[in-house]
């Protein structure tokens, strides 16, 4: 099965200087988990995911101690946002290597070995430097199923 047959095509865009609550309202607005950053010509300079943005959002102690963040106060989030309102998408996102992407012909196991190798949860999906959608281990595994039904 080509990773064509698993995609989602819509590709959710943000300008790089597009801030950080418009970036998780554009990425929450599609039902996505990933946003391609471009630059002012279109071009795709990376990708921010749910994670960069949870990673930014919580203190990197709260990994090792559930006890102390059950403890945050209510507030938490508020506070947070207000703090990060200048963070942008250039801040947030990862550069997009050859290794985390795929292209709509290519097989769904090389987009399931990358997830599995690199812990993604979704990837991108290019037709050359064109992007074209995303795959996400949900719709690989939906797709999946019904075509052994």
């Amino acid at each position: 099965m080509l990773v064509r047959y698993a995609m989602d095509a819509e590709v959710v865009r943000v300008t790089a200087d597009a801030g950080i609550r418009a970036v998780i309202q554009a990425i929450l607005a599609h039902h996505q988990d990933l946003a391609m950053v471009t630059d002012e010509h279109g071009r795709v300079l990376g990708v921010v995911g749910l994670h960069n943005i949870l990673k930014r959002l919580l203190p990197s102690y709260l990994k090792d101690d559930m006890a102390l963040a059950e403890a945050l106060r209510a507030s938490y989030f508020e506070e947070v946002f207000a703090q990060l309102a200048e963070v942008s998408a250039a801040d947030l996102m990862e550069p997009l290597a050859e290794s985390d992407r795929v292209a709509p012909d290519d097989g769904v196991m090389k987009a399931a070995a990358l997830f599995v190798e690199h812990h993604r949860t979704v990837l991108p999906v290019f037709d050359g430097d064109q992007p074209v959608g995303v795959i996400s281990r949900r719709g690989l595994l939906t797709r999946a199923i019904k075509s052994s039904d």
